[in-house]
């Protein structure tokens, strides 16, 4: 019964978004309900799939009211839900707090943040919140607020600490960041995710409270008052989802055992999400359900394979695979994963869960001092450890990748339940060999691709033709590394350690602003110092410059260069005007171009239809940022094409484009 109405809400949940899982759910369901249950489960289960297919539906119509409830408040926006649909409202410095009630009234528009290869992808966190509007608001005013202001309680509490001590602390026991740089530190250190509060923290907490009150008060009163701390602390940890899912999971594992029900242990944390999803079942999306419902999932397939082995072996193999585990979990949803993440997490997690014990006793005693000192010592270490590049990144894209980690992960657990100690053996090299064999380059000697890598409102693309690798242009932002943060981790999720050759179409910062950067931490072979070359050989891939020049200071005298890989031909436009367009036309009227890159990102100064009448162009490339301040692409450029039936795609909406020869 708990399993089917389980199974029943994510297939409501995920049916208008993931058809491919709702089908296998949906086989999962029919499998469970065939001929073992009555006609009452199947219809409780219809009702669950249409009750949860309403509500995301519901979600998506956007049916605006002006009052509305405040359920997510974060320091630069809030999330307003008005009983029918949820909105982001940005609101700098706003005093709003969840379950104040607002009224607000603004004008509805689809938001749109730009996002960046290899990065955190705020537009897919909000859809995954089930939020698919903005509120350009003209007004909030609040109408009931909330009794228990925490950003007050937070303040106050704060203020109390030293600088690193009120990084550390806001992180661990608000769950919010304190300064961006020093947020923008811990988020580059592999292990900052131990930073941010999680049912494991509570987990330890509470049995340590056990311990202590137990020696003192019956077991019932303790279960009474630990249930009650863990509610208080839903309010502290600015309401986090993983949170009240521990709360609730104690809670029934509280009245299972006052009622005496027998639930298992996977039984209680099925019930904990399946209240969750009852609150919101945008919880479904997150990367914590992932890890609340594999983790124990996990552990009790493997439960049979681990009682083989001896007692004092046991905790050991059990951590070995949650690792194994863990990193297949991180380049499922981050891509990469942290070698040294692996050896640390142990002591790592015994320091920070002494900082966060301290941290929580500090609105009791005056222990701020010590927390402060012990923050510093452990943002040092941080500092230190993340000066090791010791980063893995392996696409998610990688199918064989994750073949041989299920695979090793199967041959373990059938040979350590029928003990067969050669095929443990063989396991553990297939484990091994899976990590090594996905980060040699044998793939990218036997393909060809041509990536237009989203670098935001700049150009970057990548040229990989059989292991050769040529990039043009690196992009350039103001406010981060786009080498560092963007080019490189994409290089080692494709395997590309070196490239052969870069060119930098003209010198505005959007298209060469990450060059430096990139020469300093990344192996190039040879790159142009000026673009007035007519012809050049790259292992035998012709490129031509089509509009050679020695100035190399405006955008008439950006590259062009035009070349052919397998019968596919490129034309890349760099950020040349209508003009320099029709001297090309003019120069190479025979052209074959099945791929365009749209100069100037769109731009109404470029993409003239002489070009577009000239050439029979199959697709246009167009590489911009998402509500751009120059609102590329033009209404006009886009006209253009679609009057020519030419496929436009652009890395705005589609994020890094792949085109395969």
């Amino acid at each position: 019964m708990i399993y089917i109405v389980f199974v029943s809400m994510l297939l409501g949940s995920y049916l208008p978004n993931k058809p491919i899982i709702s089908i296998i759910l949906g086989f999962f369901l029919i499998f469970l309900i065939h001929k073992n249950y009555s006609k009452k489960i199947v219809f409780l289960s219809i009702f669950l799939i249409s009750f949860f297919l309403l509500r995301t539906i519901i979600y998506k119509i956007n049916l605006f009211t002006n009052y509305g409830i405040v359920v997510s408040s974060k320091s630069n926006y809030f999330i307003f839900y008005n009983g029918f649909s949820k909105y982001y409202v940005s609101s700098l410095e706003h005093s709003y707090e969840v379950f104040d009630i607002v009224y607000i009234v603004g004008k509805v528009k689809d938001y749109g943040f730009t996002t960046y290869e290899s990065q955190f992808d705020f537009n897919k966190y909000l859809e995954n919140s089930f939020v698919f509007k903005e509120i350009e608001s003209d007004k909030v005013e609040v109408i009931l607020s909330f009794p228990i202001r925490m950003k007050q309680i937070y303040e106050n509490h704060i203020n109390k600490f030293s600088i690193e001590g009120k990084t550390v602390v806001s992180e661990l026991l608000f769950s919010k960041s304190y300064l961006k740089e020093y947020d923008n530190f811990i988020n580059d250190f592999s292990l900052s995710y131990l930073l941010c509060i999680s049912s494991l923290h509570m987990f330890y907490l509470n049995y340590l409270l056990r311990t202590i009150l137990e020696t003192k008060i019956k077991e019932g009163t303790v279960d009474k008052i630990l249930i009650i701390f863990d509610f208080c602390f839903i309010f502290l940890s600015n309401f986090k989802l993983s949170i009240i899912r521990y709360f609730i999971y104690q809670l029934v594992s509280y009245v299972d055992k006052k009622k005496k029900l027998d639930l298992t242990y996977i039984k209680k944390i099925i019930i904990s999400l399946i209240c969750i999803g009852i609150i919101d079942n945008s919880y479904f999306y997150s990367n914590s359900f992932i890890y609340n419902i594999s983790i124990p999932l996990y552990f009790y397939l493997i439960s049979n394979a681990i009682s083989t082995f001896k007692k004092k072996n046991q905790n050991i193999i059990r951590m070995c695979l949650l690792y194994v585990l863990l990193t297949f979990i991180s380049v499922i949803l981050n891509e990469s994963f942290s070698i040294l993440t692996i050896l640390l997490v142990p002591i790592f997690s015994l320091i920070i869960m002494i900082i966060f014990i301290l941290s929580l006793l500090t609105f009791l005693f005056p222990f701020q001092n010590i927390v402060s000192f012990l923050s510093k010592g452990l943002l040092i270490i941080f500092s230190c450890v993340n000066k090791v590049d010791d980063k893995f990144f392996i696409s998610n894209k990688n199918i064989l990748f994750i073949i041989l980690i299920l695979t090793s992960l199967f041959v373990f657990i059938f040979s350590s339940e029928n003990k067969r100690k050669l095929y443990q053996k063989f396991s553990v090299f297939l484990l091994i060999y899976s990590f090594v064999l996905c980060k040699l380059p044998i793939n990218n000697y036997f393909q060809s691709r041509v990536y237009f890598i989203n670098v935001g409102q700049g150009d970057s693309i990548l040229v990989s033709h059989y292991n050769t690798n040529i990039l043009i242009d690196t992009g350039g932002i103001n406010s981060f590394d786009i080498s560092q943060e963007t080019l490189i981790p994409f290089f080692r999720k494709h395997n590309i350690y070196y490239l052969d050759y870069v060119f930098l179409s003209h010198q505005d910062y959007d298209h060469v602003g990450g060059f430096n950067s990139l020469k300093e931490n990344f192996c190039i072979k040879d790159y142009n110092s000026n673009n007035d070359f007519t012809y050049i050989n790259i292992n035998s891939i012709e490129i031509f410059n089509l509009n050679p020049s020695e100035s190399n200071l405006e955008n008439e005298d950006s590259l062009v260069l035009y070349l052919t890989l397998n019968n596919t031909s490129y034309l890349l436009t760099g950020d040349i005007p209508i003009s320099i367009e029709k001297k090309i036309v003019s120069k190479y009227p025979k052209l074959q171009i099945d791929i365009l890159k749209v100069a100037h990102h769109g731009s109404n100064t470029s993409t003239g239809e002489e070009l577009l009448d000239n050439y029979e162009i199959k697709t246009a490339i167009i590489s911009c940022g998402r509500n751009n301040y120059y609102n590329h692409p033009s209404t006009e450029v886009i006209e253009r094409l679609e009057k020519q039936h030419i496929e436009i795609r652009r890395t705005d909406i589609e994020g890094t484009i792949i085109i395969k020869n």
